[in-house]
Formats: structure tokens, C-alpha cells, sequence
């Protein structure tokens, strides 16, 4: 998928240093840079040796392209507000795209939401919907076999809170895998951008798991849950720009609806196992 914005739209950023341009390259890439050094170090021109340096270029071609979208975004100091979005049809179109729908270990996805008349959410649509697809991407990935991807969908006050949970369909309702299934090339980088995408709409995610935190998740890990939280109506002057959303009483608004997102999502999780 292309992704492009229109460069004019863009305020002017401050050149990146080297510490900040290595951060965003990330690991995933610098590894990836030394393997392809290697081989192109060691070419023989051999067959087999021409297979594999085509597959690993096409494995850095594509964290190259994560590396562009992260460094669009990186410039941006902006919240988005191009678009009114109602959250409920962004995650219906993007249920039948996650992954284990078929197979020996597929799961099922079940979409909770709490009002039909939901206040739509200032944002960008086709940014939005990659950030929503990989947390949930991550989050069917992370899933028991044959278990359930349970999504609830609330509004508390001026906020909408997202809360997914991975659920096995056995006493052991919590569980999830040691090990997540393999993620593909760039989840690191995909991750990276997906929090970048959720601040630039003003809001936050919290990740549950083998990690509590996705700001300090490297990307490929197990996780059981997340709550994703992000204001309704446009934005005004004191949350227009990200460098100026932390403001602490709109974060302890924000906590108090995740919060109570989460004990309303536990309240019905105890109520109605999924079946």
C-alpha cells in the first residue's frame, strides 16, 4: 500500500542528528543492512548465491519503505483533522484483512460495540487504518489457536476507547502463546509508526503482554490485550500540535476513560465468556 502526503502540507522540522536518524532506522534495519553487506561482500555471481540477494533485497526494499513512512511522519508536529471518521467502520473493513482467518489455527474476531451513535473522530483515514491494523494484526497474531480476538468499542465522555483482548476458548481463558506467531519483515518498523500515527491523532495505546508498553516495545512479542484511546470532535487549540498534547488534565481525562474502559470490558468478559 502507498502511502503519500503531501509534502507543502508539512511544517518544516529541524534537521535530524545522527543519534536521531540511527533511533529511526532501528534494529531490524541495521541488521538487515549487515546481512545484505555480506552477501554482496562475499558475490560469486553464483545462481544460488543471486537467489538469495534478491530475496534479501526484497526484504530491505520493503524496511527501506517503512523507514520513508516513519521519516513523513517524523516531520509532522501537526494533529491530522483532514477527515471525520467514525472508528466502528474503520475496524468493520478491517476485520476480513487480519490474519489467522483460515487455516488449521484460526481464530475468530468479534467486534463489541457499546452505542450506535458514536461522535466521529478528526483524523486521517488511510493513516488510521494502517496504525488499527497493526495492533490488531499483532494482536491475531499472539492469539491461542482457535481462540478469539475480542474487540469492545466504547465512548466515554470525549473520548473513544478501544479494547482488544486475546482470549483462548478453553478454562485457561488468558492464555497466550510463549511465542508469537512469525511476524513479517518490518513489524518493528510497523509498530514504530503505528505510535507515531495514534499521536499525530492525539491519542495513546497502552500494550498487555509479555510487555506493558508499546512505546518501549521493539514490535515482534506476544501480547494479550490493548487499549487504544482517542479523542472525538476536532482538535482545538491546546492539542492541535503533538509537541503541545501532553497537557496533564487532558491525560488524566484520558486515563479515566481507559480505566474505566478496561473494568467495563472485565465486567463483561466475566458476564459472557466467548463461546
Amino acid at each position: 500500500m502507498n502511502l503519500t502526503l503531501n509534502a507543502a502540507t508539512l511544517p518544516v522540522a529541524p534537521k535530524v542528528g545522527k543519534s536521531a536518524f540511527l533511533k529511526l532506522l532501528g534494529g531490524e534495519v541495521r541488521q538487515e543492512l549487515g546481512r545484505f553487506t555480506a552477501l554482496l561482500r562475499e558475490l560469486n555471481h553464483s545462481a544460488v548465491q543471486r537467489a538469495v540477494l534478491l530475496r534479501r533485497a526484497a526484504v530491505l526494499d520493503t524496511l527501506l519503505e517503512e523507514v520513508s513512512k516513519l521519516a513523513e511522519l517524523d516531520q509532522r508536529d501537526e494533529v491530522f483533522s483532514d477527515e471525520r471518521l467514525a472508528l466502528a467502520e474503520l475496524v468493520r473493513d478491517i476485520l476480513p484483512q487480519l490474519p489467522r482467518l483460515t487455516g488449521e489455527d484460526a481464530i475468530r474476531y468479534a467486534l463489541n460495540i457499546s452505542s450506535k451513535d458514536m461522535a466521529p473522530i478528526y483524523g486521517h483515514g488511510t493513516w488510521l487504518r494502517q496504525a488499527l491494523q497493526t495492533l490488531l494484526a499483532r494482536l491475531g497474531r499472539s492469539c491461542p489457536p482457535h481462540g478469539s480476538v475480542i474487540i469492545d468499542l466504547r465512548q466515554i465522555g470525549d473520548f473513544i476507547v478501544l479494547n482488544g483482548r486475546a482470549a483462548a476458548d478453553t478454562a485457561g481463558m488468558y492464555a497466550v502463546p510463549a511465542t508469537a506467531i512469525a511476524a513479517p519483515p518490518g513489524e518493528e518498523l510497523r509498530t514504530e509508526i503505528c505510535l507515531r500515527i495514534i499521536a499525530l491523532h492525539g491519542g495513546k495505546v497502552k500494550l498487555g503482554g509479555l510487555r506493558q508498553e508499546l512505546a518501549t516495545d521493539g514490535g515482534g512479542d506476544a501480547i494479550d490485550a490493548i487499549t487504544l484511546t482517542l479523542p472525538t470532535g476536532a482538535p482545538i487549540a491546546d492539542r492541535s500540535r503533538v509537541s503541545c498534547t501532553e497537557c496533564r488534565i487532558a491525560d488524566q481525562a484520558m486515563q479515566y476513560a481507559r480505566d474505566l474502559a478496561t473494568v467495563m470490558a472485565s465486567g463483561a468478559v466475566s458476564d459472557n465468556p466467548p463461546r
